[in-house]
């Protein structure tokens, strides 16, 4: 007979290659033989979604390896959850049950939390609201959130949280600032058509670098002094305020309210450090950086109902990009560095592009 090559691996490692699949598999896997019967039970990794699973089965599944769990923990110290993932897109569940596991697993060892509640977006009820328990661990670094809402932040803690997500959450921009400032630590956030109660959207902190906002606002104001990197994509009548944001190296916009060249050359003129922007859907033609290195212009509006040419004066630029249908535009550029261009234009007649 072959060998069991797998079983003969130690513990931890048969523990790290199953942190990678859904909870469901791993449990699986203890049918293989006696000794994997227990060895999900020491897994750090714990990842429910509702349609790998029936439906009428999830909720008692979940329960379950909740309460099978901590038996791996019995003497093993380095058995505690540090991922927990939880998708529910279709199956029936309560608002308590989705609190109750949360506080289950909120350890002082946690350190990925993903959590999204779909299903309650798709009643007729309210959403789910985050408990406030999941707003204060101490160990936590990435936190991701989807169709939720988040009401009281007055109490957070997460001081050690690098990577923030908000998709489709229902929150008040006070709650926001709130919950940004138990965020000491926080790089990267990311903030994807929230329900805001307001029209303006005011983002602050001093140690964030890599910012991504979509979303519908009349004025974004962006105060991060040590921000990197920026997306925008949203309304193009939006009034877009990065005047602080000095360090910034790369920058992609799509949307924003820009009436005149002008304006846009006054924009872009306050971030010294810019080496790549990308533009999606304007009707600008001149552009000006003295240290832009990668430009990229997709889907310009019309632009040749405004003028027949497009004058990049950037002498640093490297690599240009250019994405659209108007073939009759001409590109007059100064950048004697310029080492490859990549154009593209899109015939939406016959469905084709040309390169």
């Amino acid at each position: 007979m072959a060998a069991d090559l797998i079983s003969q691996l130690p513990d931890h490692v048969i523990h790290h290659i199953l942190s990678f699949l859904p909870t469901t598999y791993a449990v699986r896997m203890s049918l293989l033989s006696r000794h994997w019967r227990r060895m999900w039970y020491s897994i750090p990794t714990l990842k429910f979604d509702d349609y790998q699973i029936k439906e009428e089965l999830f909720c008692n599944f979940v329960e379950q390896c909740l309460k099978h769990h901590p038996m791996g923990m019995q003497g093993d110290t380095t058995s505690v959850i540090t991922r927990f993932e939880l998708r529910i897109s279709r199956c029936h569940v309560d608002s308590s049950q989705v609190d109750r596991w949360l506080s289950f697993v909120a350890q002082p060892h946690l350190k990925e939390l993903d959590v999204n509640t779909y299903v309650f977006c798709s009643r007729s009820g309210p959403r789910y609201c985050l408990p406030r328990v999941a707003l204060n661990l101490t160990s936590l670094t990435n936190l991701n959130l989807a169709y939720m809402k988040l009401e009281d932040c007055s109490h957070i803690n997460l001081p050690c949280l690098k990577s923030m997500s908000l998709t489709y959450v229902d929150v008040k921009v006070e709650v926001l600032h709130n919950l940004i400032l138990g965020c000491p630590s926080l790089e990267k956030l990311l903030i994807v058509d929230e329900q805001f109660f307001s029209s303006n959207l005011q983002i602050s902190s001093s140690n964030l670098k890599f910012l991504h906002i979509e979303g519908d606002w009349e004025r974004i104001q962006v105060d991060a002094i040590n921000l990197e990197s920026l997306v925008y994509i949203g309304d193009p009548s939006c009034d877009l305020n990065f005047a602080s944001c000095k360090q910034l190296t790369h920058l992609s916009v799509e949307g924003g309210y820009f009436d005149c060249d002008e304006k846009f050359e006054n924009f872009i003129s306050g971030f010294p450090l810019l080496e790549s922007l990308t533009l999606k859907g304007y009707d600008l033609v001149d552009i000006r950086h003295q240290y832009l290195k990668v430009l990229v212009l997709e889907k310009l509006q019309d632009l040749l109902e405004v003028k027949s040419e497009i004058s990049i004066d950037a002498p640093s630029l490297v690599s240009f990009g250019y994405i659209g249908n108007d073939a009759l535009l001409q590109i007059v550029m100064n950048s004697p560095n310029l080492l490859e261009a990549n154009i593209t234009l899109d015939s939406y007649e016959n469905g084709h592009s040309m390169e």
